[in-house]
């Protein structure tokens, strides 16, 4: 049976799944229990329902426990054929065909051909892109224009139908200039408006992550510090906006303000010419950039994935968090198992990996290894647990090995092309002395 014919079969299992259930009942909501019949035996069984499709005043339309399994599986089934589309949109085309049936009283003939159209219609569709407009808070911008994978960062004076409908509602609020922010990350997402703002703002979060990574201290100083940059909203209590242009322009503004941190720093992140010329360029950044937008492999997918956690863990948190995020980072970049060399367990491991990389002299490697050795067991700890001492000072070393361990992956040359080669280097340099 081919994947297309198992997946249709899916689908008519689902459908007349929740068609026997919702012929019997009204008014139910979640976590109720209903019953069915087994057609069968003539018994009834119980179901509590899982989630509400459609809950009107009059009926409701639900999945029950038996049934959620299935649903997300048809789901996944379905994301996996067409990868231009988000979840939301393809969980509406699914719950329109259902709705179908439940619109004709649940006379279920023609499912098969309705659930082959709806395979084929998903694996047609392009996937209308939406420009989506974020407002950017604590990010100055002194160069035109700046790049982080599909992510632009403009000045918000540049977008002309932002900068007035954000002023007007920053006006309505009585917003302070010194509070107003400055730069608007633009990209492009899939899916209807909820939908596509929801990616977009998944993708800029990344952006930053990657960003913080490589320019904020692990732990933030006490004195004067940067100012939490995100999306207008999450880290300040303000409002929250954006744009979406699909076509001609829709605005939606949104009229509540967040909770958020009310970060203490007074300083903006300034963007300028030796940030982008000087700085960055040293540390690698824009190869991690580019990961995000060409097809890398799992090793440089891996130094994505250590960047955001670096990014994470430079954000208000308790210190525990910071240090666990810390690990996470490390142990994504250089922690993976390499088949073909001896395994000296985890800890082991990435302590050896890093000390190779940070250091050329024997005295100084010991030194790493037993450090970051020490830190990752008391990763584990906390993990497990355990009740672990963890000072600013440990947290702050910890995060500036492995951003170090980060840029040199980066800046090496030549580049290490999987964790293979990354062991196999290790184990040469330590043949040699």
């Amino acid at each position: 049976m081919s994947k297309g014919t198992q997946l249709t079969s899916s689908i008519v299992k689902l459908v007349r799944r929740i068609a026997q259930i919702n012929r019997s009942c009204s008014n139910a909501q979640v976590g109720d229990i209903i019953f069915s019949e087994n057609r069968r035996t003539g018994s009834q069984y119980p179901c509590r329902v899982q989630r509400l499709l459609v809950s009107s005043r009059y009926h409701s339309w639900v999945i029950v426990d038996r049934d959620i399994e299935l649903w997300n599986k048809v789901v996944a089934d379905l994301c996996s054929l067409n990868k231009n589309l988000s979840q939301e949109w393809i969980e509406s085309e699914l719950q329109a065909l259902v709705g179908k049936y439940r619109d004709k009283g649940w006379q279920l003939s023609g499912i098969s051909q309705d659930s082959t159209l709806l395979i084929d219609t998903i694996r047609a569709e392009r996937g209308e892109k939406t420009t989506v407009f974020l407002p950017v808070w604590g990010l100055i911008l002194e160069v035109p224009t700046f790049t982080i994978g599909d992510v632009h960062f403009w000045n918000r004076a540049e977008c002309k139908e932002l900068n007035d409908g954000l002023g007007k509602l920053e006006d309505a609020y009585k917003i302070a200039p010194s509070l107003r922010v400055q730069t608007v990350a633009i990209t492009e997402a899939t899916g209807d408006i909820r939908s596509a703002v929801s990616n977009a703002k998944h993708e800029v979060n990344q952006a930053l992550n990657i960003f913080r990574a490589f320019k904020y201290p692990t732990v933030e100083s006490r004195i004067a510090g940067y100012k939490q940059i995100s999306i207008s909203g999450d880290f300040l209590a303000s409002p929250k906006y954006y744009l979406a242009k699909v076509g001609e322009w829709n605005s939606h503004a949104r009229t509540t303000t967040s909770e958020g941190f009310n970060h203490s720093g007074v300083l903006d992140v300034v963007i300028d010419n030796y940030l982008v010329e000087a700085a960055l360029p040293r540390t690698g950044f824009y190869k991690l950039s580019e990961f995000l937008v060409s097809e890398c492999s799992r090793f440089q997918s891996s130094l994505v994935r250590g960047a955001e956690w670096l990014g994470e863990a430079t954000k208000p948190d308790r210190l525990e968090s910071k240090f666990l995020k810390v690990a996470f980072a490390i142990d994504a970049m250089v922690g993976q198992e390499a088949p073909d060399i001896p395994d000296k367990g985890k800890r082991a491991r990435i302590a050896e990996r890093s000390a190779f990389l940070l250091c050329r002299k024997h005295r100084d490697r010991k030194r790493v290894y037993d450090e970051i050795h020490k830190f990752i067991e008391k990763r584990d700890a906390l993990a497990h647990g355990a009740s672990e001492s963890i000072s600013e000072w440990d947290t702050e070393r910890f995060g500036t090995y492995a951003r170090t361990v980060l840029t040199t992956l980066l800046v090496r040359e030549p580049s290490f092309k999987s964790t293979d080669d990354l062991a196999k280097w290790v184990q040469w340099q330590s043949f040699k002395g």
